[in-house]
């Protein structure tokens, strides 16, 4: 299937060269936009949404992820192909609400190898939606922003005649010898949809100037169906079932590799309307099966006592409902939701069958929500939206366990882990007030002002043995957690302008997050090198005798963000996004670690009628605040080049592509992990770098 992929895009490829000759002096400017410019959208509840139509993207990863360099104050946290988190204003991980049509689905281990949108392969992706600048509260608990994958579905018509409907994406890119193919296909009415859909993916080693990354490669495909009821617009059910096998897939900033996730996810929502008021329900399910080693695709450990794999399964449970209805003149939501969370994880030496140490025994995550949220045009230049969200979270864990095969430093800590009271229950809070208004046809003001708070993930909280499971930090060290974390807690202020004339419009946005309580980590005690606790003890044996503990710190971060464009001549337009963030602790003199370093993105494009061309320029500029405490390395600054074309051979048919790195520059991604494995091109410990000169393409086809 992939060569038959691969011929059939190289085929199109030619057709499109020939055909690029078919300039037209009308611009559409539709055709383009969308790749280059995040585009805003008013909503009903608020300011702006930003969003992201992937049809019209450029094709430079196989991670959804990726997507979210394309908004400001976005970037990528890139912890594999297929492995990356979203950060955004220099928060990421669980600091943001990231969902997949809106359903939240938790990871399967301990290290995030499966982030949320792990489960959003871009053959499936219809778009990525980011909430602009502070969360409503209606998005759900999340310290940052709030992102939301809405994947391809089949659509009600408005006859009772059927018809049918498709949407399929087939691509290759030539720096990782990586293809894809999939879509969905539906029949649907005005009162029926019923809809089929399925995904494959394959990529070997990542190219760049000096070799190959050893164990970047990845293989995933997906399947599943949807059947939706509409008795009248308004009122209708919809349920989807969504199975994904994540196959051996490297992860080279990680001490394991994926050897499989095993995913079955059920989504389930309903919506009625009466007049004016609006009801939603919904609820989710999705079970996790996971395995990681150190051994299958990497090169093995020479000591067979070294070799290790980690089984871990995840069991969420989703629920919710609002009601919206006018008050006051504005529109009232009220709505409550919530989340039951199971996670196991135990490590055994497949040589050794009494090597078995549970490190996370039935976790149990439980959270009660409910928001309220106002909205209203109170004149016709101000908007304003102000909400308040409760939380409560209640975690435990069983008791930890390891085999009589484990020195006495492990059985101390699970010992002393298992009599401490392990139920913690955090009442959370939080409120959002966002405001704009409308100086002119031409200029909107912007503020924001939120309080935000976030509970400790389980590693965080319930590590009890010292090893490299880091919720995805990625920064090889050895960490533990600590039972006595308090939720983080976040005021912010956000004030931006919106001017838009008749040739150009420019978005920029400031920002300043206090944080208190947020979690970061710190050296176990305060002999750090001296071994004389059990952690450290057995922290050394694991390779690192200065182990670092999560805890409660002060922090802040603030910067500015900008998307902008202007018509040049004719044709002829320039459209870009620029981010700056700065992040720091306020207790001592460090700086937050994996903070994405000042970034501006501007691509030079031409609008032809049914196709477009353009030249985007991406620099980076160095980042030397980095945190000490984590042992953060610098990196330089770099300034790529790459090419991209579109052409919309018919209706519903597209074929895109370009070069990505023209000029094969060496460089590192400040965001990327550190090298651990033997035998790559790259050193071991060294920060992984980007991709080389590659080109790719991708052919569309939607009815």
């Amino acid at each position: 299937m992939k060569t038959t992929c691969y011929a059939s895009v190289a085929t199109l490829a030619l057709l499109g060269l020939a055909g690029s000759a078919m300039a037209q002096d009308k611009p559409e400017n539709d055709l383009w936009t969308d790749v280059i410019l995040v585009t805003g959208h008013r909503t009903q509840s608020g300011p702006d949404t930003l969003v992201i139509k992937t049809d019209k993207a450029p094709l430079f990863a196989a991670d959804a992820a990726a997507l979210a360099v394309r908004i400001p104050g976005g970037a990528l946290n890139n912890n594999g192909a297929i492995s990356g988190q979203i950060q955004y204003r220099g928060l990421y991980g669980f600091r943001i609400a990231t969902t997949i049509n809106g359903q939240m689905i938790g990871s399967g281990g301990p290290n995030l190898m499966d982030p949320p949108l792990h489960y959003a392969p871009l053959p499936l992706l219809d778009r990525l939606e980011s909430a602009r600048g502070i969360a409503p509260v209606s998005k759900g608990p999340g310290l940052g922003g709030a992102v939301n994958a809405v994947l391809k579905r089949g659509q009600f018509t408005n006859d009772p005649a059927y018809e049918t409907q498709l949407d399929v994406d087939m691509g290759y890119r030539s720096v990782n010898d990586s293809g894809f193919v999939g879509g969905l296909g539906a029949i649907a009415n005005e009162h029926t949809v019923l809809e089929v859909f399925a995904s494959y993916e394959e990529g070997g080693n990542t190219r760049f100037p000096g070799g190959k990354i050893a164990d970047s490669g990845y293989q995933r495909r997906v399947y599943g169906a949807g059947y939706g009821y509409r008795a009248s617009p308004g009122n209708e059910v919809f349920v989807e079932y969504r199975h994904q096998d994540t196959d051996h897939t490297g992860n080279a900033p990680f001490p394991m590799d994926i050897r499989f996730f095993d995913t079955d996810i059920v989504d389930a929502r309903a919506s009625s309307q009466w007049g004016q008021t609006a009801l939603q329900l919904h609820v989710g399910y999705s079970f996790v099966d996971h395995a990681m080693n150190n051994f299958a695709l990497r090169p093995p450990p020479t000591d067979m006592t070294k070799y290790r794999e980690s089984l871990a399964q995840a069991l969420t449970w989703t629920y919710g409902g609002d009601v919206s209805t006018p008050l006051a003149g504005g529109t009232l939501s009220v709505g409550i939701d919530g989340t039951s969370e199971r996670h196991n994880t135990r490590i055994i030496n497949p040589n050794n069958a009494n090597f078995i140490v549970q490190n996370f025994n039935r976790y149990d995550e439980s959270r009660l929500g409910g928001f309220a949220q106002w909205s209203d045009n109170p004149t016709p230049n101000l908007m304003v939206e102000a909400g308040v969200r409760l939380d409560a979270i209640t975690t435990q864990v069983g008791d930890a366990n390891a085999s009589f095969v484990f020195p006495a430093p492990v059985q101390m800590l699970a010992m002393s882990f298992n009599a401490k009271d392990r139920k913690v229950t955090d009442h959370n809070v939080d409120a959002v007030l966002r405001t704009s208004y409308t100086l002119s046809d031409q200029t909107t003001l912007r503020l924001g002002l939120a309080r935000k708070e976030r509970t400790p993930m389980y590693v965080e909280r319930y590590g009890w043995l010292p090893i490299p499971a880091s919720a995805g930090l990625a920064d090889g060290n050895i960490y533990v957690g600590d039972l006595g974390l308090k939720p983080e807690t976040a005021q912010v202020l956000d004030v931006g302008v919106d001017w838009k004339g008749r040739h150009g419009y420019f978005r920029p946005s400031v920002y300043y997050r206090r944080i208190n309580n947020y979690i970061a980590g710190v050296p176990f005690d305060d002999t750090p090198g001296l071994i004389n606790t059990a952690v450290e003890m057995v922290a050394g044996a694991n390779g690192d005798p200065t182990p670092l503990r999560f805890a409660n710190v002060d922090a802040e971060l603030y910067g500015l963000d900008a998307d902008f464009g202007f018509v040049i001549a004719g044709p002829w337009r320039m459209d870009g996004v620029a981010s700056f963030v700065r992040g720091k602790r306020r207790d001592i003199k460090d700086n937050l670690y994996r903070i994405t370093p000042p970034r501006l993105s501007t691509t030079l494009s031409y609008m032809g009628a049914n196709w477009s061309s353009g030249v985007q320029m991406v620099a980076m500029d160095s980042q030397n605040k980095v945190s000490l405490g984590n042992s953060e390395q610098a990196t330089g600054g770099a300034v790529l080049i790459n090419l991209m074309a579109r052409w919309e051979i018919k209706p519903g048919l597209s074929l895109s592509g370009g070069v990505e790195n023209l000029f094969d520059r060496t460089y590192q991604e400040h965001l990327s992990g550190y090298n651990r494995v033997m035998g790559s091109d790259v050193a071991m410990g060294d920060r992984l770098p980007g991709a080389g000169r590659g080109v790719y393409l991708r052919l569309g086809l939607k009815t």
